[in-house]
C-alpha cells in the first residue's frame, strides 16, 4: 500500500468512528466540594453535545478528551477546602463605664 492510500484509509476509519465513541463517560470524584457546589462553573466551559451531571462528591461528564483536560485544570482550582474564619468578640466594660460617666 502506497503512503496516499493509507492516509485515505486512515481518514476513512476516522470518519467511520462516531463521535459519542470518541466521548467516553468519565466520573470524578470531588474531595471538597459536591457536585452541585461546582457545575455552574463547569456548564460554560462544556463543549457543544458533551454532557454534565452529577450527585454528591461525584461528576458525570461525557465529552472530548480535550475539553476533559480543560474541566479538570477548573476544578484544580475550584475543588479545594473551604477557608475558615473565627471571629472573636470581646466585650469591655471598663470602656463601657467610662463612656456613661462622659455622658452624664
Amino acid at each position: 500500500m502506497n503512503r496516499g492510500a493509507l492516509i485515505r484509509l486512515a481518514v476513512l476509519l476516522a470518519l467511520a468512528v462516531p463521535a459519542a465513541a470518541q466521548n467516553a463517560l468519565e466520573i470524578i470524584s470531588l474531595h471538597h466540594r459536591t457536585a452541585e457546589q461546582v457545575m455552574p462553573s463547569l456548564q460554560p466551559l462544556l463543549d457543544p453535545g458533551a454532557t454534565l451531571s452529577g450527585q454528591g462528591t461525584q461528576l458525570f461528564v461525557r465529552t472530548s478528551p480535550a475539553n476533559l483536560v480543560e474541566l479538570r485544570r477548573a476544578l484544580e482550582s475550584i475543588d479545594r477546602p473551604q477557608k475558615r474564619l473565627l471571629i472573636s468578640v470581646r466585650f469591655d466594660n471598663a470602656l463601657e463605664g467610662r463612656s456613661r460617666c462622659a455622658l452624664i
